[in-house]
């Protein structure tokens, strides 16, 4: 499980003026298509990414190493009609303070993850990724105290490369009636056929496909289950009570000797290993 908070903050967050004259950023965004108004391709709304074009913090003529044209009027024209005309700032006022307003949401995010939680963020290092968050990166940090940052090479496709290099996962459960090893043994059998032939049609090979077994055990009349990892070829019923047992005085301090424990479902895990790209590495100088 990954403990994630996130914030409506990004590139393509809406920018816009409430009936009291005041900025306001997001919780809309844009997406990727039509994308900000500078790109010009039918965007019509104010975003972050315009409000960096007209300060000048993204190169306002191009981008993709000038193989993409930007429109910069574009962008001023938009924040002229939409944001000037029912705010009383001036041109680089809105873009600025929408900057700002942006970072404060995003700092937020961070407290709610570090602080209230007793975590101190100085003790950790901010890592910057997608298309305009190393833009606000120094800026969160100076205002957080945090004294490193990372930008990842190629950040802006950070979260493409983890998806492409991430293996292909599968699982499959079964109810159990009893708990005898025969039985799940051959429960076993049954799920793992299953995931294999899930694999196969999915372009894995057998010497590519990683299983694991795993069983739900419970005290009898209770609903809250732990997992516990069962080898088919090499398992007992005094085992498995062993490692609940193990299990559930670590999460609640004690255990129920004389309450029966049962096995309420089987799960396979089927995992497709996939042929990952090799990164170069790179020096760092500290």
């Amino acid at each position: 499980m990954i403990d994630l908070v996130e914030v409506s903050a990004g590139g393509g967050t809406v920018i816009w003026v409430d009936d009291y004259g005041s900025l306001r950023v997001g919780p809309l965004s844009v997406g990727a298509d039509p994308g900000p108004v500078r790109y010009g391709k039918g965007g019509i709304e104010p975003i972050i990414t315009d409000a960096n074009i007209i300060l000048h913090r993204l190169n306002p003529k191009y981008l993709l190493n000038g193989e993409m044209k930007i429109f910069k009027d574009y962008a001023v024209n938009i924040f002229k009609r939409k944001i000037l005309e029912h705010a009383n700032l001036d041109l680089e006022e809105a873009a600025y303070g929408t900057i700002k307003l942006i970072n404060t949401h995003m700092a937020n995010a961070i407290r709610i993850a570090t602080i209230e939680r007793g975590l101190d963020p100085r003790n950790y290092v901010l890592t910057a990724f997608g298309g305009a968050e190393p833009l606000h990166a120094c800026e969160l940090a100076e205002e957080m105290n945090i004294n490193k940052v990372i930008i990842p090479i190629k950040a802006g496709v950070f979260s493409s490369i983890g998806l492409l290099m991430t293996d292909f996962k599968i699982e499959v459960t079964r109810q159990v009636n009893e708990g005898k090893i025969k039985e799940l043994q051959e429960y076993c059998k049954e799920l793992e056929v299953k995931i294999l032939n899930i694999l196969e049609r999915n372009g894995f090979s057998r010497d590519n496909v990683v299983l694991r077994h795993e069983l739900l055990l419970r005290y009898k009349f209770q609903d809250q289950e732990i997992n516990i990892t069962f080898n088919p070829e090499d398992a007992s019923t005094d085992d498995l009570i062993r490692k609940y047992e193990e299990i559930y005085r670590r999460l609640y301090g004690y255990t129920i000797p004389e309450e029966k424990i049962e096995i309420s479902m089987i799960k396979t895990v089927g995992i497709g290993i996939i042929h990952k790209q090799v990164l170069k590495k790179i020096q760092v100088e500290e």
